[in-house]
């Protein structure tokens, strides 16, 4: 069975298509790790970049001053009014009248 010119040139034309689908075959497991490791670098690029939260931070408060409010400075803050506050009393309950004549 003899080749036909006409059959020749298709089939070169499928020789040259099927040797650049076999050549991206061998190719396809290299691309892949290509783009996976692309992608596992920018991921570790934006973990970088993240910011880490802390629990030390969410319990605290800070005002407009500068001065932090959290549970200790809360509780101090009561304890110096408890001491005003008893301080006035005995003030109160020790004032002398100076009378003279």
């Amino acid at each position: 069975m003899a080749i036909r010119p006409v059959d020749m040139q298709v089939l070169m034309h499928k020789a040259t298509e099927t040797n650049r689908a076999e050549q991206g075959e061998g190719r396809r497991p290299e691309v892949a790790h290509q783009e996976f490791a692309q992608v596992m670098q920018k991921h570790t690029e934006d973990e970088q970049r993240q910011v880490l939260q802390t629990n030390k931070t969410e319990q605290d408060n800070i005002d407009q001053d500068g001065k932090g409010h959290n549970k200790y400075e809360r509780r101090r803050r009561e304890k110096q009014k408890e001491e005003e506050a008893r301080q006035k009393r005995q003030q109160a309950s020790m004032s002398m009248f100076d009378v003279s004549i």
